[in-house]
């Protein structure tokens, strides 16, 4: 749980990643998008967890990838940092047992 955790917080601001597990925890469509890498990797590993209302740039269907969020009412947009992985992610990097209990983690220390 911790190194997807120390994942999210290589990818994301404290708040975004608060809003990330609000949205996984309750079923919201989320859209990653930005210049920094990792946008698929990180969507194709939460959708083999079993969270199916996230998004990449290029579920999208448009042309400019990188900027590309899902256009539906109530999505969420978050902007990924720039910075490059340190480590290749496969999109069974983590179990859905382990990315529930960094959800529900999240959520319980919010501020």
């Amino acid at each position: 749980m911790e190194e997807f955790k120390e994942f999210l917080k290589s990818r994301f601001t404290e708040q975004q990643i608060q809003i990330l597990a609000l949205c996984l925890d309750k079923n919201v469509p989320v859209s990653f998008y930005g210049l920094g890498l990792g946008k698929s990797a990180l969507a194709a590993i939460l959708r083999n967890a079993g969270f199916s209302n996230v998004y990449a740039p290029e579920d999208c269907d448009v042309d400019n990838a990188q900027w590309s969020v899902l256009d539906r009412t109530g999505a969420v947009a978050l902007c990924m940092k720039k910075e490059p992985l340190n480590t290749s992610l496969l999109k069974d990097s983590f179990s859905r047992d382990v990315i529930r209990s960094a959800i529900s983690d999240v959520l319980a220390h919010k501020h």
